[in-house]
């Protein structure tokens, strides 16, 4: 296998405004089906709750700031490393955080595991947590 260069440059999320505001379009367009006894089960054997999709458009429509998130990513510093297969020379490229690295045993990952498992049993959809 033969190693090609790889090139790193700077990173930063920056959506365009027009793409939010497809999204919110979408979002109020979005036809959520009336109640029937299909969706009406919390268990999701059916497919989604309706209130758990109802909530998630709202939050998505009238919650989220998408803004605030993308700044909060943008004070850690990223870059893009783009990479060529040795192989077949295909390009590949990568964002990472510079940062320090997340942990990387499981012995460092327990007092979340800990944490994650002490709490009540929620099903998370479309970043809208409901408690059941």
């Amino acid at each position: 296998m033969l190693f090609s260069p790889a090139y790193l440059s700077p990173f930063s999320i920056s959506a365009p405004d027009q793409d939010l505001d497809n999204l919110k379009t979408l979002l109020r367009l979005s036809h959520i089906a009336d109640p029937h006894w299909e969706n009406s089960h919390k268990d999701g054997f059916f497919g989604i709750p309706r209130d758990v999709l109802v909530n998630s458009v709202d939050y998505w429509q009238n919650g989220y700031d998408w803004r605030k998130w993308e700044s909060a990513l943008n004070s850690f510093p990223q870059h893009k490393i783009t990479i060529a297969d040795g192989d077949d020379g295909q390009l590949y490229t990568i964002h990472f955080l510079e940062h320090d690295p997340l942990p990387c045993s499981v012995p460092e990952f327990l007092p979340l595991l800990q944490h994650v498992r002490a709490q009540p049993a929620t099903t998370t959809t479309l970043h809208a947590t409901t408690t059941y």
